[in-house]
């Protein structure tokens, strides 16, 4: 809803709301808000109380002719009206509703049920380099992105885990809170197609927040398999995992064509351990950890492989986007699940890049300096005869190279292998018809001492219109200056020579 010099406007992405198989279209009128097809004659009454439904591209009020804007001082989640139901019918199946007095009853009892259950203490919204856009926007909580009966959903939710055995209350919060994903007023449908209509389109989509203008409030415990329901989340989460555990398989190209093959004899399980040490006696036993990557406390010299997936420079920033759910499984996880968990993030201490910096980067630069700090850690725990440190990197920019290549030098690696791999869909939401990289190149490194006679030479001129030979050339050119005696400024010069 927006607001103008009267009764303010409501925003769609489209007044299509559907397409169905055979090719008609579910429309809602612009001005009583009835939702019909086209095949069907509309007689429109045109209510004086209805704000009038614009799509999006509109600036002004066709009446006052005064500009929309959005209305922050509202919750953000009451920036939304209800203008369609969604629905099942036994005889007609999926149809798409005008909004009934009874719906809109349920909402505003909702609207009261919210108020009860809310904490006194708000998740107040920190910020950060994405959740900025959230503060932007007037969002100072959380709590604002669900609508009423969202809430009552988590909240409801974390009381049943409270009661639950550990490992059924962890299974069941870990559950709920994916299932925040695609239940929020951040989402929305993914098209108005055939292929698509209905699906969800969940709140990460573009790695970022975004802000839809037909919101979806979706039902997370519909009792069918349908896009964001708990029911089809658990078959696709936990239910398949869980057979994948059991008898793992892998994806294998035959003719081109993907084929999945069990991988005879192997399992994808066994029995926790409290330390290191414990691995040692026995098979079948598995350590977790949670602790910073620069100090893991692990015995110098005992690990074979680490075989990790670094943040790419300033691309995604995972630390501020995870807060979204962070939040809320502090509150999900049953108590004693909960013990022990550091759930404040150290902001300082993130692997990521200043956004803001043009400049190269100095031993200053927060990437550089924690990046150097994890791989100097992944020296020291690795076997020196062996060990091997595996990872996934792309970047456009020489400044994420430099950094990268500086942070290896310093702690002495050198590169054994690379490999290309795709690794992004052109046809994904955050990176269609943007100039994006679809390749990553896995690295292979070794402590220097156990490097033999592996030479690389530099590549002097750069392809920068083919993702995978880009991605061929930034490894090579990555092993030759880790071979090579340049200091730290000669190294950057040497990608913005390439990369520019």
């Amino acid at each position: 809803v927006q607001k103008c010099n009267c009764l303010g406007g409501i925003i769609l992405d489209s007044l299509v709301l559907r397409t169905e198989p055979d090719g008609t279209r579910v429309v809602i009128c612009s001005q009583c808000h009835q939702v019909s097809t086209e095949l069907k004659e509309h007689k429109c009454h045109s209510p004086a109380e209805k704000r009038p439904i614009y799509q999006k591209g509109i600036k002004k009020c066709r009446f006052c002719g005064g500009p929309f804007q959005e209305d922050l001082a509202r919750p953000f989640y009451a920036r939304y009206a209800p203008v369609a139901a969604a629905c099942r019918c036994p005889r007609h199946g999926f149809q798409l509703a005008t909004v009934s007095k009874s719906d809109l009853g349920l909402i505003a009892k909702s609207e009261k049920k919210r108020a009860l259950l809310l904490p006194k203490n708000k998740l107040k919204i920190a910020g950060g380099p994405k959740s900025d856009a959230l503060i932007r926007k007037g969002i100072r909580y959380y709590e604002e992105l669900f609508s009423s009966r969202q809430i009552i959903y988590i909240l409801k939710a974390a009381e049943f885990t409270a009661e639950c055995d550990d490992l059924i209350g962890l299974n069941l919060a870990l559950l709920v809170s994916t299932s925040l994903d695609m239940n929020a007023m951040l989402c929305g449908y993914k098209g108005t197609t055939v292929r698509r209509a209905g699906a969800v389109r969940h709140v990460f989509s573009y790695h970022a927040y975004s802000f839809p203008y037909t919101a979806l409030e979706n039902n997370p415990i519909y009792p069918e398999k349908v896009s964001g329901s708990i029911k089809r989340l658990f078959s696709d989460r936990i239910e398949r995992g869980k057979k994948w555990a059991l008898e793992p398989r892998e994806r294998v190209l035959k003719n081109s064509r993907p084929k999945f093959v069990t991988i005879t004899g192997e399992v994808d399980m066994g029995q926790g351990v409290t330390n290191q040490k414990k691995l040692k006696i026995g098979q079948g036993r598995f350590f977790l950890l949670q602790n910073s990557a620069a100090d893991t406390g692990l015995d110098e010299n005992s690990v074979d492989f680490i075989v990790t997936d670094p943040p790419y420079y300033d691309s995604i920033q995972y630390q501020d986007l995870a807060a979204y759910f962070r939040v809320w499984l502090e509150r999900l996880l049953p108590e004693k699940t909960r013990e022990g968990i550091e759930w404040d993030y150290i902001s300082s201490a993130a692997v990521v890049g200043n956004q803001n910096r043009n400049d190269a980067p100095q031993f200053e630069d927060p990437y550089l300096t924690n990046l150097s700090k994890v791989f100097l850690e992944c020296r020291r725990v690795l076997r020196s005869d062996s060990g091997r440190l595996i990872f996934t990197f792309h970047h456009w920019k020489a400044l994420a190279w430099g950094a990268l290549t500086i942070a290896l030098r310093g702690s002495h690696f050198s590169l054994v292998n690379y490999y290309t791999v795709h690794s992004e869909n052109p046809m994904s939401v955050h990176i269609a018809n943007l100039k994006s990289i679809q390749h990553d190149a896995i690295l292979v490194l070794a402590p220097n001492s156990t490097v033999v006679g592996k030479d690389w030479d530099q590549p002097e001129h750069f392809n920068l219109s083919d993702s995978r030979e880009f991605c061929g050339n930034c490894s090579q050119l990555l092993g030759a200056l880790l071979n090579s005696d340049y200091l730290d400024q000669e190294v950057l010069a040497a990608w913005e020579e390439r990369i520019g």
